[in-house]
């Protein structure tokens, strides 16, 4: 078995109305995600089996 997990954040600021030096709106967000990928070898008996079948040739 074989597993990764990484973290994204993410962030944005806008400030669309500036006038005079006065802010009239803003807005902010922040999000934060967590990729998590699992995956497992096959058996032995198996092996290339998938590649097989990909490439249309199984059977």
């Amino acid at each position: 078995m074989a597993y990764v997990e990484f973290g994204l954040p993410l962030s944005a600021e806008a400030d669309p109305s500036v006038e005079a030096d006065v802010v009239i709106s803003r807005t902010t967000g922040q999000a934060d995600f967590t990729v998590s990928l699992t995956w497992h070898k096959p058996p032995s008996g198996e092996a290339g089996a998938g590649a097989a079948d990909a490439a249309g040739t199984a059977g």
